[in-house]
C-alpha cells in the first residue's frame, strides 16, 4: 500500500524578501511560509524545518506506539517534540527528538531500547537518514 501526502507551494519574490504560500492536501497546517532561521518569530507561519520536525515527530511517535504495542506493552501516551536544525549553507545539521511516555510495566532502558527500534523503523527517520540525529526518552 502507497499513501502519498501533498502539498502545492508558491513562492514570490527574491528569498530575503519574498513571501510564500503552501496548500496542504489536507488542510491542516498553516499555509503561510517564512524564510527558515527568520530572527523573526513565526506568526502563524510554516518553515521548511518546522516541516521536516513535523514529519519526524508525527511518523516517530505513532511507530514507537506500534513498537511498544507489538511488544505486549501498550502505552497510555506518547509525547514528543521534535527539533530539525538547518545550518544556512550547510543544510540539516541535527534532529533531536524528546519523548515523554507513560507505559505501565517497562524500565526506563526498555523505552529508551523501544524508541530506538522505532526511529530505525520509521519511514520518515530512514528518509532522514544523513542528518544525525539524537533520541532522547523519559518514561512518565
Amino acid at each position: 500500500m502507497e499513501i502519498t501526502g501533498n502539498t502545492r507551494t508558491h513562492w514570490e519574490g527574491p528569498l530575503n524578501e519574498g513571501v510564500g504560500r503552501m496548500n496542504f492536501g489536507s488542510g491542516a497546517a498553516s499555509p503561510d511560509l517564512r524564510y527558515p532561521l527568520s530572527p523573526i518569530p513565526p506568526q502563524r507561519q510554516t518553515s521548511p524545518e518546522e516541516l521536516i520536525a513535523a514529519a519526524q515527530g508525527a511518523c516517530f511517535t505513532m511507530m514507537l506506539s506500534h513498537v511498544l504495542t507489538e511488544a505486549g506493552t501498550p502505552p497510555s501516551s506518547v509525547t514528543t517534540e521534535c527539533d530539525a536544525t538547518l545550518s544556512v549553507g550547510t543544510g540539516f545539521t541535527l534532529i533531536t527528538i524528546r519523548v515523554e511516555a507513560a507505559v505501565p510495566g517497562i524500565t526506563e532502558e526498555e523505552l529508551r531500547r523501544a524508541a530506538a527500534t522505532a526511529e530505525q523503523r520509521c519511514p520518515v527517520s530512514k528518509a532522514l537518514s544523513a542528518i544525525p540525529s539524537n533520541v532522547q526518552t523519559v518514561l512518565v
